[in-house]
């Protein structure tokens, strides 16, 4: 049984694996900077 979840309404949805799996990894080294994306300043 598939267990996943889609919404189409006008709000968030699922986004695809692969965007998850890069978002996590840029959390600790964004675009082979060595920094965080969460040590960034946002200006």
């Amino acid at each position: 049984m598939n267990k996943t979840i889609y919404n189409f309404s006008a709000g968030p949805s699922v986004l695809p694996k692969q965007a998850t799996k890069e978002a996590a990894e840029a959390i600790f080294d964004f675009a082979g900077t060595g920094i965080g994306i969460l040590e960034m300043s946002h200006r």
